[in-house]
């Protein structure tokens, strides 16, 4: 498990602020993530060190609209503490994966997070992700670099 640094700290508390503050949107939550999952500024975000943000909330919406355009489908909202706890662990697993915000969302089923968040969110962020990877059969090798290297390595040379 990786120790953030400030930046990266930072960054997660901005992200779950993003979310938390979303439900002022005209849309569903769901409907919000998906789309900021799969945004160019998640995009950029999980590029953080080569980026510089304003952590301006505003900022983030105005980019969201301008790709997405208005979105004010689906009425059903999350709690803004559900959101905000969403927000900085989910960042904190791209941190710690190395992963994309898309692949990410492609990977985590944010329902199980958002159902459980009674039980997860007083909880460490390592005992977060394993119960998450346990649960959704993920193995955590995936993401172990020297994993993936043998593997590929082991293909060619069958």
């Amino acid at each position: 498990m990786k120790k953030l640094n400030v930046n990266e700290s930072k960054l997660c508390s901005y992200q779950a602020n993003i979310l938390a503050n979303s439900i002022e949107f005209d849309c569903s939550s769901k409907i919000f993530l998906r789309r900021f999952f799969n945004s160019s500024y998640a995009q950029k975000m999980d590029d953080y060190e080569n980026h510089t943000f304003s952590y301006d909330i505003k900022d983030c919406y105005d980019q969201l609209l301008e790709q997405y355009g208005k979105f004010t489908y689906g009425k059903k909202k999350v709690s803004k503490e559900i959101l905000y706890w969403l927000g900085y662990i989910t960042r904190y697993i791209c941190i710690d994966k190395n992963i994309s915000s898309k692949q990410l969302y492609k990977m985590i089923d944010l329902n199980v997070l958002i159902d459980n968040y009674e039980t997860y969110h007083t909880q460490s962020e390592e005992w977060v992700i394993n119960r998450i990877f346990d649960n959704m059969g993920i193995d955590k090798d995936t993401f172990d670099n020297k994993t993936k290297i043998k593997s590929v390595l082991t293909k060619l040379w069958l």
